[in-house]
């Protein structure tokens, strides 16, 4: 998903206008509005959308900066939450930030393969796999999508590590 934001006015609103162009190329048009921030750590942001039937669709997120929400941040966007129609404490879900769930991407270290957290995952191969349908003498494609998913992996291989490899 690739996005932008711009601010709607520079009258000190909090009104944010922010487009989504989303992965089947729908373009998503909303406004936010930041109903709470201390710029520092803490942000409270609303949205409000009208549906062709008549209702209306509103979104809300707590946002922090660090993995939870201070008691205090807390308590003064419960506050504002309160007090905003359409609002209730009962609509947050508290999302779990911790290394274990979180996916990140390691820094990129020259000529390094990447490390990332954590242990591998319990993967199974396809069943019935034949070495000898893919095998490749002298890169020379068994199928046209294979080589070209082979160059790649080559490509991205040298993008990410910066290594040259064995011209094809």
């Amino acid at each position: 998903m690739i996005g932008s934001a711009f601010v709607a006015s520079n009258d000190g609103s909090g009104i944010l206008n922010v487009t989504f162009v989303l992965a089947n190329g729908v373009v998503n048009v909303a406004n936010y509005y930041i109903l709470e921030t201390d710029y520092i750590s803490y942000s409270l942001v609303y949205s409000c959308r009208n549906l062709p039937d008549g209702n209306r669709q509103v979104s809300s997120w707590k946002l922090s900066r660090t993995r939870t929400l201070s008691n205090q941040a807390n308590n003064i966007m419960n506050n504002i939450i309160s007090n905003t129609r359409g609002l209730l404490e009962e609509y947050y879900i508290t999302s779990d930030q911790s290394d274990e769930t979180c996916f990140y991407v390691p820094e990129v270290i020259p000529d390094q393969a990447p490390v990332f957290r954590g242990q591998c995952e319990d993967i199974t191969g396809v069943q019935g796999f034949d070495i000898q349908k893919v095998c490749i003498s002298n890169y020379k494609p068994i199928h046209e999508n294979m080589y070209w998913f082979i160059v790649n992996i080559i490509i991205i291989y040298e993008t990410v590590f910066g290594t040259k490899k064995a011209n094809m």
